[in-house]
């Protein structure tokens, strides 16, 4: 993708996975890049912290496809050191009085059948329905297999197959882990497309590091090809002259040829000014509707008490439409329906806690992403430590510290107005042709991350965004560079 650009002048706003990565890839291309961040450290929600010599993570978080993933591609193009930790077995399933763990994969009949059977308790009625549905999810392979699916709900989707409870539940149960939204709303083409790519990449996986590696790996990369990052420079403004983004205020004025923005739709438009934009664009744009949010416990343990790298609990009688409902009026979900996924990053990068402690940060749903819901939350908090300590009550003696987070900690990071997981939620009807270009009206402007561009689960998706939207960009200057030779006026030499 190397171009002459003549050292365009490119400025990315924010160092989340996708600003990250696309200031990578720009710098790679021959861009000139700085990269401005408003916090002392990059990442944004991909962020790791530390604290008693141990190094934990924003959220919750895991990579489904791993080092054969966007992630790892990027880093392939940029030649940055990003490394991947697979385990096999990834997860231990807890499923109500069964428990069964998960391949990666899962490819093996022995497996789907034993899975089926014995803790899905499939009825011999339903099994084929729920045979053929399957196989049509990890059958869609590319976006175009994907798009004729995009805009029915998953829900829908399911229904055609089966009205089987128990596996209406599992698909909830794993849209609610996976897109962050309940099923009655994802896009059922994006969820086949996310989990076709977990079943036939098998590497279900963790980065060395912790995610805060991710973006690192890039920023090294971007740095080391001659481009710049400035923390501690939040953007006031991004400059617009005769429909064209010229550059941002920050500390000062940053000129540039290309803005790219990685601080969200609602942020960038702030940072624009409405009236830059097309009133029906603007309308569009702030109907959105973005995924929920989530809260989470870090727990310091004092030795190891975890022998997996993940543990999923999930009760069958869970009736995930219903803890949404209970979370949208204010309500903290029955103790059957609050899921709770534990991930342990030590087991798969000892170098995360200290000798012979252990890690473990524990999450479940919080709800809708505004940030009016800051009591609930700490209610919803609560409810899932007294869950955790009942479900594993050998822990208890062995915490150090609890660390908790809202969807206020992830907005403060971001620097955004409300706390969603992942961003822009991937809803029947903002997915596919339906989701914002990357390229806004304002000439030379790009979205970049979960708003725009992307597909996948997560950082992932903001991984998918940089590769695809850094190509929209090269192109498109391309082609203005083409556009302005043609109409450059032919120079007659002059007789003499």
């Amino acid at each position: 993708m190397k171009a002459d650009f003549g050292k365009r002048r490119a400025v990315v706003i924010g160092s989340g996975v996708g600003g990250a990565g696309i200031s990578a890839l720009l710098q790679r291309a021959g861009f000139d890049v700085l990269l401005l961040e408003r916090n002392a450290y990059p990442g944004g929600k991909a962020s790791t912290f530390e604290q008693d010599g141990f190094s934990y993570d924003t959220g919750v978080h895991y990579n489904a496809q791993g080092p054969n993933g966007p992630l790892a591609l990027l880093n392939q193009r940029v030649q940055g050191d990003l490394q991947w930790r697979v385990k096999d077995p990834y997860a231990r399933l807890v499923y109500g009085d069964k428990a069964i763990d998960l391949p990666q994969g899962m490819r093996s009949l022995k497996f789907r059948y034993e899975f089926a059977t014995k803790i899905l308790k499939v009825r011999p009625r339903n099994a084929l329905g729920i045979f053929r549905a399957y196989r049509k999810i990890v059958g869609t392979r590319t976006e175009q297999d994907a798009e004729p699916y995009d805009h029915i709900p998953l829900k829908d989707f399911c229904d055609q197959y089966s009205d089987d409870k128990l596996f209406h539940g599992y698909i909830s149960w794993f849209c609610m882990l996976g897109l962050c939204i309940p099923y009655t709303e994802a896009s059922a083409g994006e969820f086949m497309l996310t989990m076709s790519n977990y079943v036939e990449k098998a590497t279900v996986s963790y980065p060395k590091g912790g995610f805060k590696a991710i973006p690192e790996a890039y920023i090294k990369a971007l740095e080391r090809d001659g481009g710049r990052v400035i923390y501690e420079n939040a953007v006031k403004r991004i400059v617009v002259k005769d429909g064209k983004a010229v550059g941002v205020e920050a500390d000062r004025f940053y000129d540039a040829d290309v803005v790219v923005s990685n601080a969200g739709i609602r942020k960038t438009l702030s940072l624009v000014g409405e009236e830059n934009f097309p009133q029906e664009y603007v309308k569009r744009m702030k109907a959105l509707k973005y995924s929920y949010s989530a809260v989470t416990i870090k727990y310091l343990l004092d030795k190891p008490v975890f022998s997996k790298p993940n543990i999923v609990h999930y009760d069958p009688a869970t009736d995930l439409v219903a803890a949404y409902r209970d979370i949208e009026a204010g309500k903290v979900p029955a103790d059957k329906d609050l899921t709770v996924w534990l991930s342990i990053p030590s087991n798969h990068d000892p170098d995360l806690a200290p000798p012979g402690k252990q890690l473990m940060l524990a999450f479940t749903m919080g709800g809708p992403p505004e940030l009016k819901n800051a009591p609930l939350w700490d209610k919803i908090l609560d409810r899932l430590d007294k869950k955790i300590l009942s479900l594993h009550p050998e822990m208890e003696k062995h915490i150090i510290r609890r660390i908790k987070t809202t969807p206020k900690t992830s907005a403060e990071i971001a620097g955004r107005e409300t706390g969603d997981i992942i961003g822009l939620a991937q809803r029947y009807d903002q997915v596919g042709g339906n989701k914002p270009s990357p390229a806004t009206p304002v000439k030379n402007l790009y979205l970049v991350g979960c708003s725009a561009g992307g597909r996948g689960i997560g950082t992932e998706q903001a991984g998918d965004s940089a590769l695809k939207v850094s190509e929209r960009i090269v192109q498109d200057l391309a082609t203005q560079r083409s556009k302005s030779r043609m109409e450059s006026p032919i120079r007659v030499p002059r007789s003499t």
